[in-house]
């Protein structure tokens, strides 16, 4: 459009005049050069505005470059600080782990002693028991032959006097049986010294009741003496028979309590082996009640331990999960003000550009009117000094505006 303007304004002016023709030359040179460096300030700009862009977009991605390199290293910054809590717990979990099995351990270990120990006690207490009742069932027993010896010796010598009164009296009797065969010699010979020294008569009389009285008591005496002999048997039959049931009986009643002592014995030993066995029993269950409340109470001590040290893990990841959200929200804060910050960069280069290619438009405009308004007025002069009519002046304004826009756009 600008070219066909040219050409027409051009062959409009064959008719004029040279210095016209040369003013128009002169003009369309102005024009041309107005253009030219329109061009040349418009590419500049361009230059420019493309450095710009490509300085902004380099120094947004090398921002970009940084803040992923700020990003990756905070990122493995956390993920290292991670790892490290993550192995801290597990080497505190496993340190505990074996802490605990240590104490489970020791406490087993010394619960296995203490039972080790309370049975070696028990059967040292049982075999000292055993051997305490069995000394004293011994002596009890050497106590009891000892007492049956003693009235066996008592019995022995008892028997042993009875022989001795047995034979006693038999030497009686027969020393007595001795004295009577003695008294009835002696009275033989004495009545037949009377015999022979009285009247026969008398001796004779006399004889016959001597021999009456001495032939009725001896048979008297004869029965006295059988009778006492009998008797004497039959008291030392009853009497030898009744120190041998007594004796029997001493005996079965020895037996039997010796027997009713054994079984005392016996059952005071069960009884106290009962009681004692009852005893240990109790001992032993409230030992390992003892242990088993020492070992929950430990347990849940070392549980809570545990729980507590866990909870405190948790805690310290939850203020790590806090840190890493609050890392992320600054993140997110952080790429949303240099999002902004880039929109507001990017809109003040736009801003600027834009005032610049307004007040460049503007410094340009000004310019070229002025000195179009320089031009018209010595076109003016030029036409006024040729005397040139309104018509062509006319039509050189309308072209000079025409120029005058083309110059404005």
């Amino acid at each position: 459009m600008e070219r066909s303007s040219s050409k027409n304004s051009e062959g409009h002016l064959f008719d004029v005049s040279d210095e016209e023709r040369q003013f128009l030359e002169e003009k369309a040179e102005i024009v041309r050069r107005f253009l030219q460096d329109r061009e040349l300030v418009e590419c500049a700009h361009e230059d420019e505005k493309n450095e710009m862009r490509f300085a902004f977009e380099a120094e947004k991605e090398n921002m970009k470059k940084a803040f992923e390199c700020e990003k990756e290293e905070m990122r493995q910054a956390f993920l290292k600080e991670k790892d490290n809590i993550r192995l801290e717990f597990q080497e505190a979990k496993h340190v505990l782990k074996l802490s605990f099995d240590d104490e489970k351990s020791v406490l087993m270990n010394s619960w296995d002693r203490e039972k080790e120990n309370l049975l070696e006690n028990f059967e040292r207490e049982k075999k000292e028991l055993k051997k305490s009742f069995e000394k004293n069932l011994k002596e009890k027993e050497e106590g009891f032959r000892a007492e049956k010896i003693e009235m066996d010796a008592t019995i022995r010598k008892e028997l042993e006097r009875i022989e001795d009164v047995e034979k006693e009296l038999k030497r009686t009797l027969c020393q007595g049986l001795g004295d009577l065969e003695n008294i009835y010699l002696e009275e033989n010979a004495l009545l037949e010294t009377v015999y022979n020294h009285e009247q026969p008569e008398v001796d004779m009389h006399f004889k016959s009741l001597l021999d009456a009285e001495l032939s009725v008591d001896r048979e008297d005496l004869l029965k006295s003496l059988t009778q006492e002999k009998n008797r004497m048997q039959s008291h030392y039959a009853n009497k030898h028979k009744q120190v041998e049931h007594q004796f029997a009986s001493e005996i079965i009643d020895m037996e039997k309590r010796f027997k009713q002592q054994k079984n005392d014995l016996m059952n005071i030993f069960r009884r106290e082996k009962t009681d004692m066995e009852e005893h240990f029993r109790k001992e032993k269950e409230d030992i390992r009640r003892k242990f088993d409340v020492d070992f929950r109470r430990i347990l849940q001590q070392e549980k809570l331990k545990f729980e507590s040290e866990i909870q405190g893990y948790e805690h310290d990841i939850s203020v790590l999960k806090y840190q890493k959200e609050q890392l992320e929200k600054c993140y997110e804060l952080e790429i949303q003000t240099l999002r902004l910050k880039f929109e507001r960069d990017k809109l003040e280069m736009e801003n600027k550009y834009t005032n610049e290619k307004k007040d460049l438009r503007r410094v340009l405009k000004g310019q070229y009117q002025r000195k179009l308004s320089d031009d018209k007025v010595r076109l003016e002069w030029l036409l006024d000094q040729f005397h040139l009519g309104r018509g062509a002046s006319r039509e050189n304004l309308q072209t000079s505006q025409s120029f005058s826009s083309v110059y404005s756009d």
